[in-house]
This record gives structure tokens, C-alpha cells and sequence, in this order.
């Protein structure tokens, strides 16, 4: 449960708990939230994704049933993420024995400046994709 900061109340606009013990709060820039690229329904979306461990699989269609909206409302948004640069899609082409797949990975960007300097760093990558957190080389 959250407690206040103090037990004393102020005249303050914004009353703020104690974060001393274990967060139970997501974090997210401020920038991110404020930017016009996004709407409310992208930013929302966003903020449901970031708050998920850091190897968690993006699946359109388990977020649509959890969430209970239609599997096409998820891709449009994501979509509209991917055109912010929140969101980067990258296809499998193939598993790890070398037989075609179909899929994608999604990497998710709280910032998306940070999308930019991720995307050189996996220039010189040497495999065409993941499966499953593993790398597939061509």
C-alpha cells in the first residue's frame, strides 16, 4: 500500500508517497509522455509494454485478449508506434536449423532517440534474426 511522505499535509499541488521502500510505480520519461507523435491510445500501449520485464515477447494477439480489444486495434497501434520510433519490427526469416519463418520481434523504446544508436549497433550483427531470445545465423 502506498503511504505519504509525510505525515504532516502541505499546501502543495502535488502530494507525493514515500518511494524509499520497493516501487511499486512504472517510470517513464517525460519526454516520451509528452510527445505530440503519440496519442493517448499509442501512449497507453506503450506504458502497458514498458511495464513488462525487459525479455518479455511482444504477442499482438495475447495483449488484445488480455487488454480485450480487437487484435486489429494492437497492430494499428503498433503501427503507429513503429511510425514514432518507439517501436522497432524486425522479421524472422529464418530458425535456427535454417527453415523459413514467419514472425517478428519487437523491441520497445521508452526514449526513442535511443532507437537510432540501437539500430547502428545491430548493423554489423551477424545473424538475420531471433527465435525465442536466440540468435539464428544466416
Amino acid at each position: 500500500m502506498c503511504e505519504k511522505a509525510s505525515d504532516s499535509i502541505k499546501s502543495e499541488n502535488i502530494i507525493r508517497v514515500d518511494h524509499s521502500r520497493e516501487n511499486p510505480y512504472l517510470q517513464v520519461c517525460r519526454k516520451t509522455i509528452r510527445d505530440p507523435d503519440l496519442d493517448l491510445q499509442a501512449l497507453g500501449l506503450l506504458t502497458f509494454l514498458l511495464d513488462k520485464p525487459d525479455d518479455w515477447r511482444v504477442r499482438p494477439e495475447a495483449i488484445a485478449k488480455e487488454r480485450k480489444v480487437a487484435r486489429a486495434t494492437i497492430y494499428r497501434i503498433l503501427m503507429r508506434l513503429i511510425r514514432a520510433g518507439y517501436v522497432h519490427r524486425e522479421i524472422i526469416k529464418r530458425t535456427k536449423d535454417g527453415r523459413f519463418q514467419t514472425g517478428s520481434i519487437m523491441t520497445i523504446f521508452e526514449d526513442k532517440t535511443y532507437r537510432r544508436e540501437w539500430e547502428d549497433s545491430q548493423k554489423f550483427r551477424r545473424v538475420d534474426s531471433r527465435l525465442h531470445g536466440e540468435e539464428v545465423p544466416f
